[in-house]
């Protein structure tokens, strides 16, 4: 592999180390099965086209990176978005303006021989999704671990990750408005109701609820929760000195016990413990 004026360019077979900037590398688990790691990449920087052995998927957790590869046209991916990429495909990636942090997980070779999953990962998925979100942030934080049950926690969460952004990927009978009123539960502003989603979608509240427990597993009200937490955990990082009860006042939550107890639930840990923990 060379490197010219921030171009990363190799000769074939295009196979490049996972991640492909080792460089770059903030902190990596590896367990023969599953690989882990995180990654932070300046502005700009385009990775020519490249290929990785083995399966493996990326989660952008900051900024962002344009993925195009042989069978997906050129698409920005912000922070939530997940990519996931069977084995060999080549791709090419290009850094955003704000630079890019990554979560990498390759799927080790063993995988490979499951003709099962080979069958069912043929192609590149790019999706969004609360749940892979809530997924992304147990397993940094279980990179963190040092107990002896970190490798297994680490691989199940890994397959989770997997079969959940290809059952996203596949769910393709979800109405349009749906799209609205997800979007309106991640906007922070103010707490709808059934009601009033219901309205500004178009349907009958029965039916948004029986739609989005279908295509989300959850009620609206827990997944507006969630998003609130998951924004209230950015907060937690990118404002120190503000204190855990006024960061869940504006998250909604006017108890503060209340609002650690949902936040360990999704975050895995207590809102201090998370504000500490290094990133």
């Amino acid at each position: 592999m060379r490197v010219n004026n921030g171009r990363v360019t190799s000769a074939a077979p295009l196979f490049s180390p996972f991640p492909a900037r080792l460089e770059y590398l903030l902190r990596e688990v590896d367990t023969r099965r599953l690989r882990c790691a995180e990654a932070e990449y300046p502005a700009g920087l385009r990775l020519a086209e490249h290929a990785h052995e083995n399966a493996c998927l990326t989660v952008i957790l900051a900024g962002s990176v344009a993925e195009s590869g042989s069978d997906v046209r050129s698409q920005s991916c912000a922070e939530g978005t997940l990519v996931l990429r069977p084995w060999g495909l080549p791709h090419e990636d290009r850094v955003g303006p704000r630079g890019v942090r990554l979560l990498e997980i390759e799927f080790g070779a063993a995988w490979a021989q499951d003709s099962a999953l080979r069958e069912t990962l043929s192609r590149s998925v790019i999706v969004r999704h609360p749940r892979l979100a809530e997924l992304s942030g147990q397993i940094r934080m279980e990179m963190r671990s040092t107990d002896a049950a970190r490798v297994l926690v680490l691989e199940g969460l890994g397959l989770e990750l997997m079969g959940s952004a290809l059952r996203v990927a596949d769910d393709a009978d979800s109405p349009g408005w749906l799209a609205h009123v997800v979007h309106r539960l991640e906007s922070m502003e103010g707490l709808p109701s059934l009601q009033e989603l219901a309205a500004e979608a178009g349907v009958h509240p029965v039916s948004l609820a029986r739609a989005f427990r279908r295509r989300y597993g959850v009620t609206p009200g827990v997944f507006s929760r969630r998003a609130r937490i998951r924004r209230a955990a950015v907060v937690l990082r990118e404002r120190p000195g503000q204190s855990i009860a006024q960061v869940a006042h504006e998250a909604g939550f006017y108890d503060q016990s209340h609002f650690g107890r949902v936040f360990k639930s999704v975050m895995g840990v207590s809102p201090a413990r998370y504000r500490s923990a290094p990133r």
